[in-house]
Parts: structure tokens; sequence; C-alpha cells
């Protein structure tokens, strides 16, 4: 996988939202969902492209980050 392709991130608070940033500054497409709206909206600010849920951040992306905080949370993500 090159830079230039698509990364989603799901959960893009301390740990995700770096990640997020780091790839955007590689020239990655990244594509965010987190929980809190104004942390996914940062983002977009900064070149990312927000979704509307998981599955949509996740739709035509190379790679997946979940960075949540709990299982109940990564459940969610992978089978809500």
């Amino acid at each position: 996988m090159s830079a230039g392709g698509t990364v989603a991130v799901v959960g893009a608070g301390n740990m995700g939202g770096a990640m997020a940033r780091r790839l955007l500054g590689l020239g990655w497409t990244v594509r965010v969902r987190d929980i809190d709206a104004p942390t996914a909206q940062a983002l977009g600010q900064a070149g990312a492209v927000p979704c509307g849920s998981p599955a949509e951040t996740a739709h035509g992306a190379q790679a997946l980050v979940v960075a949540v905080v709990d299982a109940a949370q990564l459940r969610e993500v992978l089978f809500g």
C-alpha cells in the first residue's frame, strides 16, 4: 500500500486523531468517524472526510484503523 490511497479511521480521539493527522500529512485520503461529532469535524477542517457511520467510513478504504476505548465500542464498530 502506497501513500495516496484511502485510510479509514474510526475513533478519532487522542490516538486515532494523531494517526489521522499523520496520514493526512503523508498524502493519504483519510475518512474519519468519531462518536463526538466536533472531533470528526475538526479533522475535516484538517482535510479528512468526516463520515456518518463506521461502515461509511470503511467503504472503499484500503485500510481500517480502529482506535476506540473498549471492547464494547469495538464490537459496535465491527458488528453493530
